[in-house]
């Protein structure tokens, strides 16, 4: 497959900032597993659903691609994760599934019929995004702090919030 010729943003832009919902990309897989820990959260084993940071990360992963650059560029670029928007683009996916793009197929050699994978992401999908909600301002604030605290005595990444607009 070709990467698209058109890339997705221009990279020599001044980064916008995050909004008070987005969270670090850095710090997501660590607060949805404190957050499973902790019972607040259904646990994600037995493939049965997709973590959010998986999700973040498979975004992450299409910029990336759409943009021309690779994993080992990944460091250039600072991601924050819209997650209720990433959540809202979920379910709309889970319940529109387009079963010929692999990078949005909510059921993974899950047969067609096999609705139960569907219904049990979209219930974590769910349950998560009430959690976070009690938490969410903190945990911009983190992610803010973490950001503050690479910045000094490095250079400057170019801040990305995903998911970005342009796909399904």
């Amino acid at each position: 497959m070709e990467r698209p010729q058109n890339p997705q943003i221009n990279c020599a832009l001044p980064a916008p900032a995050p909004s008070g919902s987005a969270i670090l990309s850095d710090l997501l897989r660590t607060l949805e597993t404190e957050l499973q820990r902790r019972g607040l959260t259904p646990p994600t084993e037995g493939g049965m659903v997709n973590p959010i940071w998986f999700l973040a990360e498979t975004e992450r992963n299409i910029f990336l691609w759409r943009n021309g650059r690779s994993l080992i560029e990944q460091d250039q670029f600072e991601f924050w994760i819209d997650v209720e928007a990433l959540i809202e683009r979920r379910l709309g996916q889970l319940t529109d599934p387009d079963f010929s793009n692999p990078f949005i197929n909510p059921v993974w050699e899950v047969s067609s019929d096999s609705m139960a994978f569907v219904e049990a992401e979209r219930e974590y999908l769910v349950a998560f995004k009430e959690a976070l909600r009690l938490i969410q301002t903190h945990a911009h604030i983190l992610s803010r702090v973490a950001s503050e605290l690479r910045v000094e005595g490095s250079e400057q990444r170019r801040k990305i919030v995903l998911p970005a607009h342009t796909t399904k």
